[in-house]
């Protein structure tokens, strides 16, 4: 997971900035706003079939043929939503091309129903390993139309066609392993159930509750920027979005997908399930931290290198939005220890209040100060959902993870403040621009760890030897 996982992110890092490079911020402003109304669309969303199957103890041809089935329906339910919105959208005042690329979004999203239940019934049995081999190897040469079209001037389809590519492999890969390793999957003797997927639907519906109001959460300011301010505006906020999200995408790479199934294997496990949240906050503060703390003091420097002058504007943004973006994984790991312990609804409350925070302060916080405005809302929104997170964990499972992050925090504050010293100390200015960006960086992530050991030492050191000591026993148990 970890392998498959940082390879992605550091391939598609790597083509992301060569990509920022030949596009313009219309083009990446466009697309997040299609983005948007896609995942209003979509139905597999909606409805999480893939908890629904998690949850339930048998695994069976009933089972599989139950979820296959409301999947795909799912999948061209939304399909056909999508046709009718692209008719709609341009009478709304968007461009036609918006509308295309809503339907060509919401049409991978379809096409992934045909072959979904591999993946899931995988993750189920806790098999990650085909799923990220498939990754692995389908995500670099999903890259390749898109660089074709952006070299020829094609814009916003480069973007679109690696969504596409990456899809069509993964389908065709997952396809290849089923019929050459997990046959007893295809001869379990698929067969719906009425029953079953009324209970499906039933539990797949309060967690896809969840999951809609989470996708406006986090791409509602899209909407609000790319309406009131325009799609170039967004293009440049949608820049710093992205490249906010690496200490998260670091962090979430390893426990997004894993971190759900463990919770559910825990099951009533008070005291195991106590041990596994509190570890998991102390290494989103250890390792998240830091990364934002890189990103937040070199900021303008890193953008200047990486995408070029002209993407200047994103820096306001990107320092706003790092510094939300290291409760992130936070957020998301709340998320799925509520849906897993059989409490989706606290998740679906946090979720709701987050977004009703961000409706009512990001309208009028954008109209008046526009992109910015909205950067302070999406602050605040996170704040709301920290503030819930902390209060649910602790009345209902026990868990305190402000107890986690007190350190961190104060770390956080300490090295900001030191490095409005030290720009004004040291002549970074006249050095080369990655020299800059590296010696910022670097002396933000010790400095930080060098504030963590100071507050506790024999508490950090413990806590390392036994995650250590952890990967090492992973790795003897999977030699041959």
């Amino acid at each position: 997971m970890m392998v498959s996982s940082y390879w992605q992110i550091v391939f598609g890092f790597t083509a992301n900035v060569f990509l920022t490079r030949l596009l313009d911020p219309i083009h990446y402003g466009e697309y997040a706003l299609a983005l948007f109304f896609a995942s209003l669309l979509q139905l597999r969303t909606k409805i999480s079939l893939s908890h629904a199957f998690a949850q339930h103890a048998e695994t069976d041809g009933v089972t599989v043929g139950t979820f296959w089935g409301l999947d795909v329906s799912l999948g061209v339910g939304g399909l056909l939503l999508a046709l009718v919105a692209t008719g709609i959208l341009p009478v709304l005042g968007y461009s036609s091309q918006i509308g295309t690329l809503v339907l060509l979004l919401v049409g991978i999203e379809s096409m992934s129903s045909l072959t979904g239940v591999i993946g899931v019934y995988l993750e189920k049995n806790l098999n990650f390993k085909p799923g990220s081999l498939i990754q692995v190897f389908a995500f670099p040469l999903s890259y390749i139309p898109a660089f074709w079209l952006a070299t020829h001037g094609l814009g916003q389809w480069s973007l679109i066609s690696q969504a596409i590519t990456l899809t069509v492999i993964g389908q065709v890969a997952g396809v290849v392993y089923c019929l050459i390793w997990l046959r007893p999957l295809l001869q379990m003797g698929w067969r719906f159930d009425w029953l079953l997927a009324r209970r499906f639907v039933k539990f797949g519906a309060t967690v896809g509750l969840t999951q809609i109001l989470s996708d406006l959460l986090t791409r509602f300011d899209d909407f609000l920027i790319g309406t009131v301010t325009g799609t170039a505006t967004l293009g440049f906020y949608d820049r710093a979005y992205r490249t906010a999200q690496w200490p998260t995408l670091l962090i979430g790479g390893i426990t997004a997908r894993t971190a759900f199934y463990t919770y559910v294997h825990l099951g009533e496990d008070r005291a195991r399930l106590q041990k596994t949240v509190t570890l998991l906050v102390w290494s989103v503060g250890l390792i998240g931290f830091p990364l934002a703390l890189a990103v937040f003091t070199s900021a303008p420097d890193l953008l200047r290198l990486l995408y070029g002058e002209r993407w200047l504007p994103s820096t306001i943004f990107l320092r706003f939005l790092i510094l939300y973006a290291i409760v992130r994984p936070i957020w998301e790991m709340a998320g799925s220890l509520f849906i897993a312990t059989g409490k989706p609804r606290f998740s679906t409350g946090l979720v709701a209040a987050q977004l009703a925070t961000l409706v009512i302060t990001g309208i009028p916080l954008t109209l008046f100060y526009g992109a910015l405005g909205t950067t302070v809302a999406v602050g605040l929104a996170f704040a709301v959902g920290f503030l819930l997170i902390e209060k649910t964990a602790r009345s209902e499972l026990g868990i305190t993870i402000l107890a986690e992050l007190w350190q961190p925090a104060i770390a956080v504050v300490m090295v900001i403040l030191a490095h409005t010293g030290i720009v004004r100390l040291l002549p970074l200015n006249d050095i080369a621009l990655w020299a800059s960006v590296v010696i910022k960086m670097l002396y933000s992530a010790v400095l930080f760890w060098g504030v963590m050991v100071l507050f506790g030492p024999s508490m950090t050191i413990s806590r390392l030897r036994y995650i250590v000591g952890l990967i090492r026993q992973s790795t003897i148990r999977g030699m041959p």
